[in-house]
């Protein structure tokens, strides 16, 4: 249960904070309208390259379908595998870590452990 608040804790979080916007003239710009932060993590799954649209994925792995009662071992199969997708997010987050910040690569290697078992 402690790895779903901190997920539920995550959803939260993703809603402020802001996203890479490419743009042509300079380097990249960070969109910072909560409106427009929205729209992006709420988008159909998956779209923009999988950086938009994991609210919906976020959801419902977090959402405690056992309490809810739902039974079925095949819906809870399916919602271990949205579980996993999660884990690149993990991934992807950390490497932006390193790149942005200049974290030591062994440092996040030990993150990455911790975060992923």
């Amino acid at each position: 249960r402690l790895v779903d608040i901190i997920f539920a804790i995550d959803i939260v979080v993703t809603f402020q904070v802001a996203y890479t916007v490419p743009n042509a003239l300079t380097s990249d710009m960070y969109e910072r309208s909560p409106v427009k932060i929205a729209k992006q993590y709420m988008s159909f799954p998956c779209t923009d390259g999988g950086a938009a649209g994991w609210f919906w994925l976020d959801l419902f792995t977090v959402l405690p379908w056992d309490i809810i009662g739902v039974k079925s071992i095949r819906f809870v199969r399916v919602l271990r595998l949205l579980r996993m997708m999660r884990l690149v997010r993990v991934i992807k987050l950390c490497n932006r870590w390193q790149s942005r910040v200049g974290t030591s690569y062994a440092f996040l290697n030990i993150c990455k452990c911790t975060v992923l078992t």
